[in-house]
């Protein structure tokens, strides 16, 4: 089984002692979405608001949002949540 982004890449560590949202924004980035089209990705879809609040720490994380999130991005679930 290949590991998701960023597990055992070299950018891996760059991102120790991050939050969730910093995990988030850098994630999105990587794969070149925009606020809206992540948030479309998700089930129900969330506004560009929602997912920048997520991103600067004023929206919380489930665990359910924190799998459909690292799906949609296509990185290690653990790695997003911070654990």
């Amino acid at each position: 089984m290949m590991r998701k982004w960023p597990i055992g890449t070299a950018s891996q560590d760059m991102y120790v002692g991050l939050t969730w949202g910093t995990r988030l924004a850098a994630a999105r980035a990587h794969r070149g979405l925009t606020l809206d089209a992540l948030g479309a990705k998700l089930d129900p879809p969330r506004t560009r608001k929602d997912i920048s609040a997520m991103e600067h720490g004023r929206r919380g994380l489930s665990v359910e949002l924190c799998a459909q999130l690292a799906d949609a991005l296509d990185c290690d679930r653990c790695w997003l949540a911070g654990w």
